[in-house]
């Protein structure tokens, strides 16, 4: 499986995650957290916006920094989780596809 090493930035891909974003921050965020397989609680905890985008940015390998996703938690939040949410929707899609194929094929 090939990724692109960089966040994906196409907002029209995923129009609902980014409403409810912009709508509800919080809720955004702890569904996020339960999709990627933390305590839906943990959202509110100091800097879980910014624990979970470096683990999700380590575990796919996208090319950043901390400070780069520092600036994205504090700076703008709510397009911040957005990005996460289409980014963990669109990995995982991936993912169960390829898992699928390959016990479809033996």
């Amino acid at each position: 499986i090939s990724y692109p090493l960089t966040w994906n930035r196409r907002v029209e891909q995923d129009k609902s995650a980014c409403l409810l974003g912009a709508l509800c921050p919080l809720c955004q965020e702890m569904k996020l957290s339960y999709d990627y397989g933390e305590s839906a609680l943990l959202p509110l905890l100091p800097g879980s916006t910014f624990a979970l985008r470096v683990g999700i940015r380590e575990k796919y390998k996208i090319r950043g920094n901390a400070v780069d996703d520092w600036a994205a938690v504090y700076c703008c939040w709510p397009l911040a989780l957005c990005q996460m949410v289409r980014e963990l929707k669109l990995r995982n899609q991936e993912y169960i596809y390829h898992v699928s194929t390959a016990f479809e094929c033996s």
